[in-house]
């Protein structure tokens, strides 16, 4: 339970980040497509052309005045679609229906299968889950414009929805068909959605990919590691791949860089948590360790997400070890306030003295 709370807190805080990231950009463009243009007028080196060939005779005001009405007209006709007016709330409007058709599809599928699982062959229920994938999947596939964010946003939530459902029919073949221990289901179903993940993902910047591969990858390593050497196995194989995971987001070799930072430090976390079901107290203190890594390296290395996903982990393993070390014990979290105070105050201090000493420059910055 705990390792589930310090991945959601960590992956929500990074995404949230990373999305506002994604939208405020600082060259003015909206998820990599730039905004467009509101005005439909001829360029000013153009006017400026016309302008000059008035003066010098060799054209009449009359004639220059047609030309710069003709261009206006045929910039406007040229001005893409999604551009005017009345395309943002009919693309909004599209989005929004692919998104309700999209889970009603899936969870209506799996309604029916839960509801008639006894009267269903084991056929009929491959048949449901991996009908519904591949309709999510062709759905998804048709959406070929991904500059356009709508379809860019609609494409890959289709596409995570047919991997759950990739994921429920290898479930049903390894249950019903193979009837495999659980370990090997567990290694089976995080192998298949992570494959197919990868599949679809191919390096691209699409994060719900990207998810679907991580999470399928961290499935199949945690379910070997269970098959291995029980808990403890699994957390130490699910904080290295998370550690991997985030090295190679940091070296930009996993696009997006900064899902793979949040996703690979989230592992990290959680591997510790895992560990713990095993070792009570060792458990803690690694999480513990591996948070106060990411928070010193987060600032040196300029990652604010690094940053805040280790804030994230501290929150938790911090109380975590401090029980588990010295239980009730009154002493440990007394000295942990005054010691926050006192680093606190030393912030500000220093703040105020970068302030004082180098006046209009941001602190943290060095005078030129």
């Amino acid at each position: 339970m705990v390792g589930l709370l310090v991945l959601l807190v960590v992956a929500g805080t990074g995404f949230a980040l990373w999305a506002a990231q994604r939208v405020r950009r600082r060259d003015g463009t909206v998820a990599g497509v730039p905004e467009p243009s509101t005005a439909a007028t001829p360029a000013a080196a153009v006017v400026a052309a016309l302008d000059r060939a008035v003066a010098a005779g060799l054209l009449t005001r009359a004639t220059a005045d047609a030309v710069l009405a003709q261009e206006s007209l045929a910039q406007a006709a040229a001005a893409p679609a999604a551009h005017r007016s009345h395309r943002p709330v009919l693309a909004s409007a599209v989005e929004g229906l692919g998104y309700v058709g999209g889970v009603l599809v899936l969870v209506g599928v799996m309604l029916i299968v839960a509801q008639f699982w006894e009267d269903l062959a084991t056929a009929a229920r491959l048949v449901l889950i991996g009908g519904a994938g591949a309709g999510l999947l062709t759905v998804g596939l048709l959406l070929q414009a991904e500059e356009v964010p709508v379809v860019w946003r609609l494409r890959g939530f289709l596409l995570l929805l047919s991997a759950g459902a990739v994921a429920g029919t290898a479930a049903i073949l390894m249950v019903d068909v193979v009837a495999a221990p659980g370990p090997v289901v567990a290694l089976v179903i995080g192998s298949a959605t992570g494959a197919y993940g990868a599949a679809l993902w191919r390096r691209h910047d699409r994060p719900a990919q990207h998810l679907t591969t991580f999470i399928g990858l961290a499935v199949a390593v945690g379910a070997a590691g269970s098959w291995l050497g029980g808990s403890a196995a699994t957390g130490a194989l699910i904080a290295v791949l998370g550690l991997t995971w985030a090295a190679l987001g940091r070296a930009n070799r996993l696009a997006p860089r900064t899902v793979a930072i949040v996703l690979g430090t989230a592992a990290a976390l959680v591997g510790p948590g895992i560990i713990a079901v095993a070792w009570p107290q060792a458990g803690p203190a690694i999480g513990l360790l591996l948070a106060a890594m990411f928070a010193a390296t987060g600032p040196t290395l300029d990652e604010p997400v690094l940053t805040g996903c280790a804030v994230a982990g501290l929150l938790v393993y911090l109380p975590w070890a401090v029980g588990a070390v010295f239980g009730d014990a009154v002493g440990p979290p007394v000295v942990m306030v005054l010691s926050g105070a006192v680093l606190l105050i030393a912030t500000v201090a220093l703040v105020t003295r970068s302030k004082r000493n180098h006046p209009g420059v941001p602190a943290g910055s060095a005078p030129s």
